[in-house]
């Protein structure tokens, strides 16, 4: 059985994870001839039951900014039972689907990075993207929320928990603070860097 890539992609709100994870699956795609690239998110499920209890999310960010306190206390009550719980939904899933390259891009947990990158059936690359908090509240406001409604989820360890990758990994680190141009370039170096790497 052939062992997924799994870009495990983790970031505080507005640095960029999704855009980066976009771009990861494009760069695979196009240059490195992999024919599936898929993405998986750990709070795929947990947006489920919560809009199955509050409704469909809107189109909007702003609607879905206004669910974090939801989304949280949710985690929070299944991790204080089981903390692998979401991350085992995924695991199981990448290895049930085998893809060529799969990408997460909201990882915030220690326990869940360790899951993936102590596994021998999945290769995990963990990537961080940081970028400065002006930047983060300029895309907030763009996006139609605002830094004051993030501000009371700002310290929360779901936030904050992975901070110290970019001391423990510094080499995956990819800083989002410029034009698209040079984000791009940035991450076909990283991917390039990375792929390098004997698996």
């Amino acid at each position: 059985m052939k062992q997924p890539i799994l870009w495990i992609i983790s970031g505080k709100a507005a640095s960029g994870k999704d855009t980066v994870g976009s771009l990861i699956a494009d760069v695979v795609s196009r240059h490195h001839g992999v024919s599936t690239v898929r993405r998986y998110s750990f709070a795929a499920r947990l947006k489920t039951i919560e809009a199955g209890v509050w409704g469909p999310v809107g189109t909007d960010y702003a609607d879905k900014a206004r669910r974090r306190s939801r989304y949280i206390a949710l985690a929070a009550a299944v991790r204080a039972f089981d903390e692998d719980a979401w991350a085992r939904i995924v695991y199981d899933q990448i290895v049930a689907d085998q893809p060529d390259h799969a990408i997460i891009t909201d990882c915030r947990y220690r326990n869940e990075l360790s899951l993936f990158m102590a596994s021998t059936a999945i290769i995990g690359i963990p990537v961080r993207v940081e970028a400065p908090q002006s930047v983060r509240a300029e895309r907030m406001a763009a996006r139609g929320t605002s830094w004051a409604e993030y501000e009371p989820f700002a310290d929360h360890v779901s936030e904050c928990e992975l901070d110290d990758q970019i001391t423990v990994r510094p080499w995956s680190v990819i800083v989002n603070d410029g034009t698209d141009a040079e984000l791009r370039a940035t991450v076909e170096k990283f991917v390039e860097m990375s792929m390098e790497v004997p698996f």
